[in-house]
C-alpha cells in the first residue's frame, strides 16, 4: 500500500520472510532486517504526516514487530484503505467512489423565490 503497487506481493512476502528468519539469528541481522521493514514505517508516516514516535521506527520494528505491523495496518484501514486488497484494486475502488458522489444530486435542495 505505501509503495502504491510498486513492489509485488512475491517480493513483499519475501521480505516479511527474510525478516521472520531474523528473529532467530543474532541481533545485528535482525536490527539490519527491522532497519528494512521500518523503512516502509517511516514511508508511512510522511505520506500521511504522521508523528514519529514515542521510539524511533526501527526500534518499534526490533522491539515488536508484530505490533508495529497491527499499527499500520489499522493506519491504513482507518483512512480508508482495505490493505488486503492491494494497492490496485484500492485505486480502482477510490476513483469508483469518487466518480459515484460526483454523479449524485445534492441532498435537501430545495426552490425559493
Amino acid at each position: 500500500m505505501v509503495d502504491e503497487g510498486n513492489i509485488s506481493c512475491c517480493t513483499s512476502t519475501t521480505l516479511y520472510m527474510g525478516m521472520c528468519l531474523g528473529i532467530g539469528l543474532c541481533c545485528k541481522w535482525k536490527y539490519g532486517l527491522c532497519k528494512q521493514t521500518a523503512d516502509y514505517r517511516t514511508k508511512l508516516r510522511r505520506k500521511f504526516n504522521l508523528a514519529e514516535g514515542p521510539a524511533l521506527d526501527w526500534v518499534t520494528h526490533f522491539c515488536c514487530h508484530c505490533c508495529a505491523l497491527c499499527q499500520e495496518y489499522r493506519e491504513l484501514q482507518s483512512r480508508g484503505f482495505h490493505p488486503s486488497l492491494g494497492w490496485n484494486k484500492n485505486e480502482a475502488r477510490n476513483r469508483e467512489k469518487n466518480q459515484k458522489q460526483k454523479m449524485e444530486h445534492p441532498v435537501n435542495q430545495r426552490m425559493t423565490n
